[in-house]
């Protein structure tokens, strides 16, 4: 059962926020589905998660709105599994009615489903490219049903050393009742299309006993922080009613905000679903898309705009010139810059204003950005790319090896987008064929980066490599403003003002630091691990035409990718769906969030947002110097805690003491 204490059921609101005037959306303790007994549901192409089970079965489930009854502890940190090897997002699950067991978990089995013991706990995956929650139960043929289970939280429980303290507090955190779920065998090999209970690499796999899927999550806003410390890594998942803050207070808090790929809407079900209860139709109108019937399976992916391997790239203060430059890293050499859209040299370094000239296209030139669509997918370790877009993204899969001639990676200066790194066995994703085998191995690779921005207002406009270099010069006419001693948040004569609207978040190398050789360079180990898999994967197939026709054709799956010294909400409640990004070590090059920095027309004081992603040592000036205090939150906690405790030692109030 729930455990006593605080069940909270609606979102705890940080510094007294609230949001602003929205579009209309819907409002749950609940999730829509069907309500008739009995129903036929038709699932004429299978599931569309891609369950490859190909279900035409008969169930009871509901025909009209009805509702998920959610308690829990909403607004409130859950820790996330831990103690393997795998970066994988996961909850703990006991198998049990509701109410379940008061307590923690007595044992926990993280071999197959299959082998575990009746009253073990297992760990289920969250994963929002998986359309529906699946658990494994003691059938032997697929059992959609509604019902209820709990989850709990799963730190360190992992860990097959793990002692019973520590499962002792694997307690129960969340209650979802009336859910819809496909129950599935233990032994799924007994399916007539099997696959595998075992998700991630040979290097890091790991049994789930179920998945927690898109069909839950899209009725949340669920925020994931992941924060490596020196005790470990930290990484959380908390769900909530809806986000809460105004859309400044987010952007003051260092989050970016990109919404959707154009139309802006979840994506997911296929039209030709149908839901039928005793030979009549029981589909209704979903409300994200009013011009069509939707099923059991509602729209519930995340597809972004997204440019791939941009080159490194930050701003740079001069004090000596009074402005600053784009740059690669810190302390780069002249002219070593190359925007996203190909332009490099002094020139590009110095410019001044934010219209975006793309270099011509040349296909013999790595050192660019490439556009992809990429579907939001955390139950996925680091990138996926399927492998006809790879060829396109990645020169044809023609790269360097990540390892120099010393054999380490990141002992050679790299040049290219992205490097190989070997081969893998396979890749398991549960409700899935593997892809890839011992006899066929699949292509691993590191991506330099990835550049997130929000979708267009209409299916015409820049590239997602332009949109994240007119950010990247906004943020430079922002340092250039704070240089000048003026503040970071500029007028609104700038001719940079309102690209300074717009927001950006790059993952992975998103600017180069000293490297082994002592000066700035490429360093593999901080790119992302990518594996590339056939582009013919039924997995690939499914959920190219389960996005089509509404978004782009998608070009690969970003999951823990995302989870790198980050907090990631995935806001399915706002009006316009999307993912909020803020970095933890914004100074450390892996992650840079550039939220939106509104003018101003009179002077008006600088805002916390203004000040996120511009250099470390600026910052330090215009805090000490400037009395810009609202720039302390653009500094990481470490960077803060140093300044606070100089200033003390001199004797000063430390400028930093409200974070």
């Amino acid at each position: 059962m729930l455990e006593p204490g605080r069940v909270a059921t609606s979102a705890e609101r940080p510094r007294d926020a609230t949001r602003g005037p929205q579009a209309p959306r819907p409002r749950l303790a609940a999730i829509s589905g069907l309500h008739c007994a009995p129903l036929a549901l038709a699932l004429t192409n299978g599931l569309t998660n891609g369950l490859t089970i190909g279900l035409t079965t008969a169930l009871t489930l509901a025909c009209n709105f009805d509702s998920v009854e959610a308690e829990g502890e909403f607004g409130r940190p859950v820790a996330l599994g831990s103690g393997d090897a795998s970066p994988l997002p996961r909850l703990a699950y006991l198998p049990e009615p509701c109410p379940g067991t008061q307590g923690g978990c007595s044992e926990v089995c993280l071999g197959p489903p299959d082998t575990c013991d009746p009253g073990a706990c297992m760990p289920v995956l969250i994963d929002s490219a998986t359309a529906i929650t699946m658990l494994a139960d003691d059938t032997t043929v697929a059992v959609p049903e509604r019902t209820c289970f709990e989850l709990r939280s799963a730190a360190q429980i992992l860990d097959p050393q793990a002692e019973a303290t520590v499962l002792g507090d694997s307690l129960s955190r969340f209650r979802f009742s009336n859910t819809p779920v496909v129950r599935l065998p233990r032994d799924p090999s007994t399916l007539a299309q099997p696959f595998s209970w075992r998700t991630g690499t040979a290097g890091a796999p790991a049994y789930v006993g179920g998945v927690i899927g898109g069909n839950l999550l899209r009725e949340f806003a669920v925020r994931f922080a992941h924060h490596r410390e020196p005790d470990g890594t930290r990484f959380e998942v908390t769900f909530y009613r809806e986000f809460p803050g105004s859309e400044a207070v987010l952007a003051d808090q260092g989050r970016a905000a990109i919404p959707l790929q154009f139309p802006g809407l979840l994506l997911g079900k296929d039209i030709t679903d149908v839901c039928l209860a005793g030979g009549q139709s029981c589909d209704y109108l979903s409300t994200f898309d009013r011009e069509r019937v939707a099923s059991a399976l509602r729209p519930s992916r995340m597809v972004l705009d997204a440019c791939v391997a941009p080159p490194p790239a930050t701003v740079e203060w001069v004090p000596d010139r009074g402005r600053c430059r784009l740059a690669a890293g810190p302390a780069s050499a002249a002219g070593s810059y190359h925007s996203a859209t190909g332009a490099s040299g002094t020139r590009a370094e110095e410019d001044r204003g934010c219209v975006v000239t793309p270099a011509p296209l040349d296909t013999t030139d790595l050192d660019r950005g490439r556009e992809a669509s990429l579907v939001v997918a955390t139950g996925i370790a680091g990138l996926v790319l399927f492998e006809d877009s790879a060829r396109r993204l990645l020169n044809e899969l023609k790269l360097p090896p990540c390892a120099g001639d010393g054999g380490d990676i990141g002992s050679s200066h790299l040049g290219a987008p992205a490097c190989i790194d070997g081969t893998i066995g396979a890749l398991e994703l549960p409700g899935w064929p593997p892809a890839g085998s011992k006899e066929q191995p699949l292509l691993q690779v590191r991506v330099r980066s990835v550049g997130l921005v929000p979708g267009l207002a209409s299916s015409s406009g820049p590239s997602a490599c332009q949109r994240l270099e007119r950010r990247q010069k906004a943020l430079k006419a922002q340092c250039d403003s704070a240089a000048a001693g003026n503040s970071p948040r500029l007028g609104s004569g700038n001719s940079c003002a309102d690209a300074a609207l717009d927001t950006a978040a790059v993952l992975g190398e998103a600017f180069v630091i000293d490297n082994s050789s002592g000066s700035p360079g490429p360093n593999p180990e901080r790119w992302i691990t990518t594996v590339i898999i056939p582009a013919d994967h039924p997995m690939v197939t499914a959920m190219r035409r389960d996005t089509n026709p509404e978004a782009l054709q998608p070009d690969g799956l970003i999951g823990t990718a995302l989870f790198s010294d980050s907090e990631v909400v995935l806001d399915y409640t706002d009006g316009t769906p999307g993912v909020r990004i803020s970095c933890y070590e914004p100074d450390d090059g892996t992650c840079v969030a550039l939220p939106r920095c509104s003018a101003t027309s009179d002077g008006g004081a600088t805002t916390p947002a203004c000040c996120f992603g511009l250099p470390e040592d600026l910052l330090i000036s215009l805090i000490n110097d400037n009395s810009e205090y609202a720039c302390c939150a653009a500094l990481s906690p470490a960077t803060a805690a140093e300044l606070n405790l100089q200033a003390v030692s001199l004797g000063r109030e430390p400028p930093c003491r409200d974070l």
